[in-house]
């Protein structure tokens, strides 16, 4: 997915694009679940999430019972 909206140029891949999706449904949504839904391990998700994190679209707000936050919505 490419986005440039003047500030910001996304380029995610397929499964990150799949990911941001499934913790917009569901802020709450778990590393593991997000794996289960994938069908891929754990690792590889973190992989994914580290990924979001570094440019800049996905934070996490608190410890296991936390919240994904969408730092800019590439949608």
């Amino acid at each position: 997915m490419d986005k440039d909206d003047g500030n910001a140029t996304y380029l995610l891949t397929d499964r990150q694009s799949v990911i941001l999706k499934l913790i917009i449904d569901n802020r709450k949504i778990s590393k593991r679940k997000l794996a289960e839904y994938l069908g891929i391990n754990v690792s590889a998700v973190q992989a994914h999430l580290d990924a979001l994190k570094q440019k800049g679209v996905l934070d996490r707000k608190g410890g296991t019972r936390g919240y994904w936050v969408i730092k800019n919505n590439p949608d």
